[in-house]
């Protein structure tokens, strides 16, 4: 007697789907046992990548679909919107700001802010971990920044000009030396 698929009461495509099925498990899971030996089910690492690469398309593809249409809104957005500058209670302390009257705004207490001889502000001079006490503004950071570049420019430019000089100061000495050096040998030639 033959045993065939009809005879056990399954058809061709209901052994394909569960083929399919045990297929599909066994690369998507792993069986492990805990610790009183039970059967544990665990996510597979082939699972894991196929999870990572469908979400990594699926990101590509929104980005690449949805950027244009919301890239002129994120503009506007980010144009209309308005910094609320508050208090430690929440109180409004000046008119809201746009995101580039703001930065405008800071820049200026930036570069307009005193500082002391070493370019820190009093803020920073107490962040550095010293007693503010004897602090004491010596300019602003502005004149402050300004003052350090042309110091160095200056300082570049002269130990550009001493070695130039000192270029010189040594040929001309190399070439007296031996002028004088000829003369000598020139007279004790001659005597």
């Amino acid at each position: 007697m033959n045993i065939t698929l009809e005879s056990l009461g399954l058809s061709v495509e209901q052994m394909q789907d569960r083929l399919v099925e045990a297929l599909i498990d066994r690369f998507l899971t792993s069986n492990v046992s805990d610790e009183d030996g039970e059967p544990v089910a665990i996510v597979s690492k082939f699972q894991t990548s196929i999870r990572e690469a469908i979400l990594t398309r699926v990101d590509e593809s929104v980005e690449r679909l949805i950027a244009p249409a919301l890239d002129g809104s994120i503009t506007s957005y980010i144009d209309n919107y308005k910094i609320q500058s508050t208090n430690g209670y929440g109180e409004p302390k000046r008119e809201p700001e746009t995101i580039t009257e703001y930065i405008i705004r800071r820049a200026n207490e930036y570069l307009t802010e005193g500082v002391n001889f070493e370019g820190k502000s009093k803020k920073e001079y107490s962040a550095s971990g010293r007693d503010s006490y004897g602090y004491k503004d010596a300019t602003t950071r502005v004149a402050f920044l300004i003052d350090k570049r042309l110091n160095d420019e200056i300082a570049k430019a002269m130990q550009e000009a001493l070695k130039t000089a000192n270029e010189a100061i040594t040929g001309g000495l190399k070439s007296a030396v031996a002028f004088e050096l000829n003369k000598i040998n020139a007279k004790l030639k001659a005597a």
